[in-house]
């Protein structure tokens, strides 16, 4: 069975409502990209971690699988939604006119927020110009929001990243959604088989 497909998309003028707001710390990333970890041990000063972690936040046109309540309906359902590039664009001017880049959490739970967690860096890839994804994301999909955030919390970094337990992000908001015609999805699967490298 073919599951419809639909696209994410957030209200340009309206400031407070949909938006990314938290960024989750999760065992398993919808985009299927775990982050990497940097460690750095300097010669001439202690030897820490610099506690760094990297991965893909969205991906644009990727399909994420759901199962919930259908868009427009009150019967749960399975569908795809993605994310393009103009809506992470956008997305991405929210979260940070917004201020939310210290705003994560573990495994989307409200109730467990993270202290000493930050964005400390942010790419948009956007070949029109000329950037490009980190050596460790090429291939990635022009339009994809890649982040490095600093673990400076020793709860969080011993008991989740370190172990492994936590291993990629995944943004947490309020969307609206578009329907996607069928020429559009197979350009859509075409895209998510070249990310996962099929």
């Amino acid at each position: 069975m073919k599951l419809p497909v639909f696209k994410m998309k957030i209200n340009k003028e309206d400031t407070s409502a949909q938006a990314v707001e938290y960024i989750a710390l999760v065992d398993y990333a919808a985009n299927e990209l775990e982050w990497i970890q940097f460690h750095k041990h300097f010669k001439f000063s202690e030897d820490k971690d610099k506690r760094l972690i990297m991965g893909a936040f969205l991906v644009a046109d990727m399909p994420i699988y759901r199962k919930m309540k259908m868009p427009n309906s009150d019967e749960i359902g399975e569908f795809y939604v993605v994310f393009d590039k103009e809506t992470i664009y956008e997305i991405i001017q929210k979260y940070f006119r917004n201020g939310y880049t210290s705003n994560f959490n573990l495994m989307h739970d409200s109730n467990q927020r993270t202290e000493g967690v930050y964005l400390i860096e942010s790419f948009f890839v956007d070949a029109s110009r000329g950037v490009s994804p980190p050596k460790a994301f090429e291939g990635i999909s022009d339009g994809s929001w890649i982040a490095t955030v600093k673990v400076d919390n020793d709860e969080v970094w011993d008991a989740y990243v370190k172990t492994g337990k936590l291993k990629g992000f995944s943004p947490e908001g309020l969307f609206g959604l578009e329907y996607v015609s069928t020429e559009d999805e197979k350009i859509l699967e075409e895209i998510a088989d070249m990310v996962k490298g099929e």
